[in-house]
């Protein structure tokens, strides 16, 4: 069954989760580099990112509607021609395990390992 597996849907482009405290960081790395980056932000902090390589998507902030947007958020981003996906780490709450669940899969693709 497709929930049993170790990777669900996985993107084709590269996709890294990380915590908000590394998350701009990994950013600028990739802005350096050149890298067309884009960025799945948790809720809208009103925090701006000025540059022609990033594109930045705030994500809901309650955890049903960030699930029900995930996929179809996922896979646009896939055929958008980026060169990373940069995910921010939703909360480690009981409200979250299953959007969790699937970011983990998602991040794992059989292609990169």
């Amino acid at each position: 069954a497709p929930g049993m597996l170790a990777s669900h849907y996985a993107p084709v482009t590269p996709l890294e989760i990380h915590p908000t405290n590394t998350l701009w960081h990994r950013v600028l790395q990739m802005v350096w580099q050149g890298k067309n980056v884009a960025v799945l932000k948790l809720g809208d902090d009103g925090k701006a990112f000025e540059s022609s390589k990033v594109t930045i998507i705030c994500m809901p902030p309650k955890a049903v509607e960030y699930g029900s947007k995930l996929y179809s958020t996922l896979h646009r981003l896939d055929r958008g021609g980026f060169d990373c996906l940069l995910l921010e780490l939703p909360p480690d709450a009981s409200e979250w395990l299953a959007v969790n669940d699937r970011l983990r899969r998602a991040a794992q693709s059989p292609s990169r390992e």
